[in-house]
């Protein structure tokens, strides 16, 4: 029997940057990760051409059973990166928008209540 086995190389990169400014330096992780295994049977072997000394002129014959390390085809990279606030921004529309919303936000309190108070101000109670 014949057995091929086949690993692929796996690599593994996590960003532990929280703050989300800078990259920190990656130190990446690397294995191999069985992929496929193949077994197939060999021919046969020549049971004339085996005989112990002692033995009563039995046959004996071996089993056969190989074992072949191959390298895959196909390589796995994976990366973990946290998600910040700077990131959290980005998706609900950048930078700039969320400093305008957040200033927004606040100003309409205030422009509500200047509105209520110009309001007042024309009408003597």
């Amino acid at each position: 029997m014949n057995v091929d086995v086949y690993l692929s190389p796996n690599s593994f990169i996590d960003n532990t940057d929280a703050a989300g400014f800078f990259e920190a330096e990656m130190a990446p992780l690397e294995w191999l990760s069985v992929t496929d295994i193949v077994d197939t049977q060999l021919a046969a072997p020549d049971k004339s051409a085996v005989r112990y000394p002692g033995s009563d002129d039995t046959l004996y014959s071996l089993p056969q059973f190989t074992v072949n390390f191959k390298l895959g085809t196909t390589r796995n990279d994976y990366e973990r990166s946290p998600y910040t606030f700077f990131t959290l921004l980005g998706d609900i529309g950048g930078f700039y928008e969320a400093i305008y919303i957040f200033h927004a936000f606040f100003m309409s309190f205030y422009s509500a209540s200047m509105f209520q108070k110009s309001l007042t101000s024309d009408f003597p109670v």
